[in-house]
């Protein structure tokens, strides 16, 4: 799926999202959300258009199990300066092709207890 961010040209990034995508795809982060391959493709056209030369790079291994899969990922523009940290959470189907992606970008909020728990 990191191909189709390099990808400028609309068509050919959804030629090689259709690779890799089940045509009923959700695509969740906390910029965009999309349900259709069409659709992150879309939105990989904003974050391009809007964070010139920014790009995802994949950071950690592939933690897989049962269909699902984590890794880590920073979105950066390969001077090393301000990269955003992340984490993509997906969902294969299966075919095995990738159902669903979610993306969280930046650290997890710390932690707050709740009814009566330490602090």
């Amino acid at each position: 799926m990191n191909v189709a961010w390099a990808e400028p040209d609309q068509q050919r990034r959804i030629a090689v999202l259709e690779q890799c995508l089940a045509p009923t795809v959700t695509y969740t982060t906390p910029l965009a959300a999309a349900d259709s391959i069409d659709g992150v493709a879309t939105v990989i056209g904003q974050v391009r258009a809007q964070f010139p030369g920014v790009l995802p790079v994949r950071t950690t291994g592939v933690d897989l199990h049962h269909r699902h899969a984590r890794y880590g990922l920073v979105m950066s523009d390969g001077t090393q300066r301000n990269p955003v940290k992340g984490l993509n959470v997906i969902t294969l189907n299966e075919v095995p092709l990738i159902q669903s992606v979610t993306t969280f970008l930046g650290p997890p909020p710390p932690i707050t207890y709740t009814y009566g728990a330490p602090d």
